[in-house]
């Protein structure tokens, strides 16, 4: 009974809602419509500055990267390459990568040792040079077992700090503690 009732309802009430979606009897908008797309106009670079020579301060040698992105304002300066770049090595840092578990963290490196945090909390150094595994350490706190981070950063400022939020991971017939 109840059902037929809000049926009713839903219905008497459509045509109360006639011309709601519908534009018909409005009259149009005044004024001047201009397209948008006539505003485009091509770039033309500025002649007197074509003539200007590009000046780029003294490349310096970097071998502190203390935080994502490198320095707390992101401006690295003009950082020297060399001619030939090419990778130096690759290595594993650990768990992580995937659609529920995604690698977010960004490696810090200083004093010839990149330092990398993967999603199950474990913090590992390698040598910036060969890549070779220096330590491995789990940074997930005593009595806290199967947690993974779910985001965080590693900072160097003279130690190195790491911050995090540990995610609890259940199966079906676990219970949270």
């Amino acid at each position: 009974m109840t059902a037929v009732f809000f049926a009713a309802l839903l219905l008497s009430g459509c045509s109360s809602f006639e011309g709601v979606f519908s534009d018909k009897d409005l009259p149009p908008l005044q004024g001047e419509r201009i397209s948008i797309l006539q505003l485009q106009q091509e770039l033309v670079p500025d002649a007197e500055l074509q003539r200007t020579p590009a000046s780029l301060p003294v490349a310096w040698t970097n071998t502190f990267w203390p935080q994502a992105g490198g320095y707390p304002n992101h401006a690295m300066g003009h950082l020297t390459l060399g001619r030939d770049l090419k990778e130096a090595w690759r290595v594993s840092i650990g768990a992580g990568g995937g659609r529920r578990d995604p690698l977010i963290v960004q490696p810090v490196a200083a004093n010839g040792t990149v330092f990398a945090l993967d999603t199950d909390a474990m913090v590992t150094a390698f040598g910036l040079s060969d890549g070779r595994k220096k330590w491995r350490v789990s940074s997930t706190p005593p009595g806290e077992k199967d947690a993974g981070y779910i985001g965080g950063g590693l900072l160097l400022s003279g130690i190195l700090n790491l911050t995090y939020t540990l995610r609890h991971r259940h199966s079906e017939n676990s219970t949270p503690s």
